[in-house]
């Protein structure tokens, strides 16, 4: 009986190696419990660490290109020594290997460092069942949202007015809402939570995370009106 289930096993993960990217994507958007269930004896999740850093990379060079214009414009009220050094630190700033070197820094820093304090707050702290590598797997895959739409919206020109709704928008959206139902989903299945109990740890963590961005942009226009 026990040969027969590995056997059947064994086929499940054949027909998985098969699929195409579409099946798989198709899957990961209608099905994400099974999409993660795959990963929960074998968490591996260096290909999406660098397909992330991938899709953030090319995202960053098209941002640059649309808003090249703008960053041009930035040393209009700037003369002499002050516009050259200017120019010379955004030439810089802007390069493709200074995108590139601030993708790979940044991605590994902001992955590492936030599956390992969800990994705190779900396993240590609320007694979930999974690994680091099961967290890592989690914030990789509910990553995916965010990074699409940075990549949709480093195809337009950059919006830098600062209001309450653009900061409320920024925190709360389409993207946003589905990173968050499958940090939700990837948890309750890799860490053998309840989704309650998954949805309550991670609304509520969302919920701060957008009271603190309200806040901030309130103590930064509050300073801003004391300054003249």
């Amino acid at each position: 009986m026990e040969e027969n289930q590995g056997i059947i096993e064994e086929k499940q993960d054949n027909i998985e190696e098969k699929q195409s990217i579409f099946e798989r994507m198709k899957r990961y958007i209608i099905k994400p419990s099974a999409f993660f269930e795959k990963y929960r004896e074998n968490p591996k999740y260096l290909f999406h660490l660098i397909a992330l850093i991938v899709i953030t990379v090319v995202s960053g060079l098209i941002s640059i290109n649309v808003n090249k214009q703008v960053l041009d414009g930035a040393t209009d009220s700037l003369t002499g020594a002050e516009a050259e050094l200017f120019n010379n630190v955004l030439g810089f700033m802007t390069s493709p290997i200074a995108i590139v070197l601030a993708a790979i820094i940044t991605s590994l820093i902001g992955y590492y460092v936030g599956a390992f304090i969800y990994y705190i707050i779900i396993a240590k702290i609320f007694k979930g069942e999974g690994k680091f590598n099961h967290m890592m797997i989690v914030v990789l895959l509910a990553s995916y949202p965010i990074k699409l739409q940075a990549f949709i919206k480093s195809f337009f020109p950059a919006n830098l007015e600062l209001s309450l709704f653009n900061t409320i928008t920024k925190s709360v959206n389409l993207f946003t809402l589905w990173q968050l139902f499958l940090l939700i989903t990837g948890t309750a299945v890799l860490f053998n939570m309840s989704k309650k109990k998954s949805a309550t740890i991670f609304i509520v963590l969302f919920v701060i995370g957008v009271i603190f961005a309200v806040g901030s942009f309130s103590l930064n226009n509050a300073v801003a009106s004391l300054q003249y």
